[in-house]
């Protein structure tokens, strides 16, 4: 994705189980998040309830 569009700045997660998988990983849409790429770490920082 990265190399196909050009945009190196977007961080691409990979291998992870989300969406229509199982077991599912649910990713709110435009929640903040942050990836901690030393520890491998993916952390959701802010509640998607409004």
């Amino acid at each position: 994705m990265r190399d196909k569009y050009g945009r190196k700045d977007l961080p691409v997660l990979a291998g992870l189980n989300f969406g229509h998988s199982s077991p599912m990983f649910i990713l709110p849409y435009g929640a903040q998040a942050e990836t901690d790429c030393t520890t491998g770490r993916f952390s959701i920082l802010e509640s998607a309830v409004l």
